[in-house]
């Protein structure tokens, strides 16, 4: 690695990249379909305790041969779990709801579920999804780990994407006077009567608990849900709808929140703010977001404006965000030889591909390695989500019998990307500089 111009080694913090939870991840053979039947994980974290069991007893094993073999000078190989040929994808999302709509088991959420079975089934991928009630301080909520063959997690990736649902709310504030007070009500007739006619567009009502008696509605907001296909239908929806409920459509306050971890803030506000200033131009939105210092370990972002200019703008949110690809290996499998190290956290930037590539010990290698046994690496590769095909470019790159390709895609935000990354690379993150609303 050393002397080479596309590396540059460097030492990260692995708790501020994607990387998965050694503890709670590996996956040495795939979890059946019809086994993933609560979206909370509490099925695949019972299944993981039965792996890391399994793992101790295996070492233990390995131990008492060892021994068997030094007490009677016996030369002979030791037992060794097999390396999983599977990758781990980790993406994270912010349309974070997804857990909720599967648990809830409405019409769209039955629809997830019928989905995420086909998708599961199809691909011979595991798809775990955050759990929405689980340990925060992990940080991990709002996550998708797909773990599968490295020839489909991208396709299963892709198909579940597809219906990830767009979500704008829209503040009923200056509703008409003689409307329904039950909006609901109100809507449910003009659906009835083809007047309001978006079959692919649900509506989730939030109750207004802090209604003054001279209120109109008994609501506060409606949500506005839909596929990334059906974009163009939600833009006509949401204007039709304050057509009809609003007294001046004009003055119709739109918005999109979602839930980011503080670790990652700095994927999303990038130094110096450049970042979030650069999406809030380019789309002409409004982005509100909490300071650094502020408590907790998520915060609430928003984006404010036109529906179509906030679709655009969470977009955007989804391309940088962080992405990680993560699978086991033996040392022999390597293509380069300087990679070939006695160290066992190795971590380097490729400002070819934008990637932070992440070297660790594996733990399917066990507790101890004897001269005539290879090492074994757990290797992470991390970037940016519109940058995912070099993810796997990467892997190719490391892998014996592999060849990259040349071609390279076009960033949106390839110079902010870099400087995160460089960021990253130099260990330094005191430049990072936080406001709290940008136009």
């Amino acid at each position: 690695m050393n002397g080479q111009q596309y590396a540059v080694p460097i030492r990260l913090d692995p708790p501020k990249l994607p990387m998965p939870n050694n503890a709670v991840e590996v996956a040495p053979e795939l979890l059946p379909t019809h086994v993933f039947t609560h979206v909370t994980q509490q099925t695949t974290m019972t299944l993981n305790a039965v792996r890391l069991q399994r793992e101790a007893c295996f070492n233990q094993m390995r131990h008492d041969e060892q021994e068997y073999l030094d007490r009677t000078r016996l030369i002979a190989p030791l037992s060794r779990l097999p390396v999983p040929k599977e990758v781990i994808l980790i993406l994270e999302i912010h349309a974070n709801e997804l857990s909720y709509l599967i648990s809830k088991q409405d019409v769209w959420g039955r629809m997830l579920w019928k989905l995420m079975y086909d998708i599961q089934t199809d691909t011979k991928c595991q798809i775990m999804l955050a759990d929405q009630i689980c340990d925060r301080e992990k940080s991990e909520f709002n996550r998708i780990t797909i773990t599968g063959p490295v020839e489909t997690v991208d396709c299963a990736r892709d198909r579940l994407f597809e219906v990830l649902p767009i979500q704008i709310g829209m503040k009923l504030q200056g509703i008409k006077p003689e409307l329904n007070i039950n909006i609901r009500e109100q809507v449910a007739e003009w659906i009835m009567a083809q007047i309001f006619n978006f079959p692919t567009i649900s509506l989730h009502f939030v109750l207004n608990t802090k209604r003054d008696s001279d209120e109109k509605t008994m609501f506060s907001y409606v949500v506005f849900r839909a596929a990334p296909h059906d974009e163009d239908h939600l833009i006509q929806a949401t204007k039709k709808f304050a057509d009809l409920v609003l007294q001046d459509p004009t003055q119709a306050q739109f918005s999109e929140g979602f839930v980011i971890p503080k670790i990652n803030r700095e994927w999303y506000i990038g130094p110096s703010a450049q970042l979030i200033k650069s999406i809030s131009k380019r789309f002409n939105v409004m982005i509100s977001y909490p300071l650094v210092t502020t408590p907790g370990t998520e915060h609430n972002y928003i984006i404010h404006g036109d529906v179509g200019p906030i679709i655009q703008a969470s977009k955007a949110f989804r391309a940088v965000s962080p992405v990680s690809l993560t699978f086991d290996i033996e040392e022999f499998e390597l293509k380069s030889a300087s990679l070939k190290t006695k160290k066992r956290e190795v971590d380097y930037y490729d400002d070819k591909m934008n990637v932070v590539v992440s070297f660790r010990r594996s733990p399917y290698e066990g507790d101890f390695v004897r001269s005539d046994e290879s090492l074994r690496h757990r290797i992470t590769i991390s970037t940016s989500y519109e940058n995912k095909q070099m993810l796997y470019e990467a892997r190719k790159k490391l892998l014996k019998g592999s060849r990259e390709s040349s071609d390279r895609p076009k960033l949106m935000f390839g110079d902010q990307l870099k400087n995160i990354l460089s960021a990253y690379a130099r260990g330094n993150r005191q430049h990072y500089k936080s406001d709290a609303n940008y136009n």
